[in-house]
């Protein structure tokens, strides 16, 4: 049998163990920002149960006759990945002493990172602080970028010379673009709202890193290891349906709903009684080799019963 090719996807639920905002948060954020007025507010509101802020955004977005309110949104919104940022960036990264129990020693066992996540968590608390090398990579590093033209804080353009991946180094994949990037007119490539699959399509960075992600997870013996995401991505959850079914893909789920977060029908199910669970439930759980419903902190903490358990995905 092949080696197995392990790959790391990475949710919202992620950076919550350091303080990151889920998406309820940052719509109760935005609803508390001075910058946008009662008319975004109650879009806001209106989406509370079915989307919040993305599904606000990409009804400005969709109209295409609000520039100004969208625009203010999208301020709003890059504003905020701001703030999260500098308040995680005082916590800790680590939960435990011992190095073979560092978050960041279990992140290099991955053959690829791939995150649905736009905040600068793991540059600055994983990539950047990285020295010397290891046995098997000599960095890590994000595919397909090249420091910009400005002379704001670093910020980073894609370079479509580069679209390709570098066997020596652990590759960073940020699936949703990240609040750190901008395009040669300085606009920001952040992939919010609806139609994520169409702004994915028009980016050649984004696309490529889309493709890459379908690529790993069809290689022949390929593990997806998932913590944090709530599987509400279609254009996500297409590929990992796809995987798992006409491939070997198998996979391991960290989340406080543990495998229950796979279920779309888990909403509206009836306790104590047996219904049907939604399609990817029903593709993915033969696939399934494990899942965690305690926090990184525990399970990278002081939780050895948990922590083992998370580690037989590597056998």
């Amino acid at each position: 049998m092949p080696t197995p090719n392990f790959n790391l996807l990475l949710g919202a639920g992620f950076s919550r163990n350091w303080d990151g905002w889920l998406a309820s948060e940052i719509d109760e954020y935005l609803l508390g920002d001075p910058a946008l007025n009662d008319q975004i507010r109650s879009l806001i509101l209106k989406y509370r149960l079915k989307g919040g802020f993305e599904a606000a955004l990409g009804e400005l977005q969709e109209q295409n006759m609000d520039a100004e309110n969208l625009a203010k949104l999208t301020q709003a919104i890059e504003t905020m990945f701001g703030r999260m940022n500098r308040g995680m960036i005082e916590r800790p990264f680590e939960f435990s002493p011992h190095l073979d129990r560092h978050v960041g020693t279990f992140l290099l066992k991955f053959d690829a990172i791939f995150t649905l996540n736009q905040d600068l968590l793991l540059e600055n608390k994983y990539l950047e602080p990285f020295q010397g090398g290891t046995p098997r990579w000599h960095t890590k590093y994000r595919p397909g970028l090249k420091p910009g033209n400005s002379n704001a804080p670093v910020q980073f353009t894609p370079d479509e010379d580069s679209f390709s991946v570098d066997q020596n180094a652990q590759p960073y994949f940020k699936l949703h673009g990240s609040m750190d990037w901008r395009t040669n007119n300085s606009s920001g490539i952040l992939v919010v709202g609806k139609g994520k699959k169409a702004l994915i399509e028009k980016s050649p960075l984004l696309n490529w890193y889309r493709s890459e992600f379908e690529r790993r997870l069809n290689l022949a013996n390929s593990r997806l290891f998932v913590i944090g995401y709530s599987f509400a991505d279609q254009h996500i959850n297409e590929i990992i349906e796809t995987a798992v079914t006409n491939a070997s893909l198998k996979m391991f789920v960290v989340d406080p709903l543990g495998i229950d977060v796979l279920d779309s029908n888990r909403a509206t199910q009836t306790p104590g009684m047996i219904q049907a669970y939604g399609s990817l439930f029903g593709a993915v759980w033969p696939k399934l080799i494990g899942a965690s419903r305690r926090p990184l902190s525990r399970i990278f903490g002081d939780d050895a019963v948990e922590f083992e358990k998370v580690m037989r995905f590597f056998i």
